[in-house]
């Protein structure tokens, strides 16, 4: 995304999941944060 909002190019991101699991820890909700908190900060 980072890349993409450089060089201006447009970000079309379809997000399907079946949410995370207990046993995948905290480390997998920390990753689904780091992708909603940037696709938010880089709405126009």
């Amino acid at each position: 995304m980072d890349h993409a909002v450089r060089n201006g190019c447009p970000i079309i991101g379809i997000m399907d999941s079946g949410g995370a699991r207990i046993q995948e820890g905290i480390q997998s909700l920390d990753g689904f944060g780091d992708i909603f908190i940037t696709t938010n900060w880089r709405q126009a």
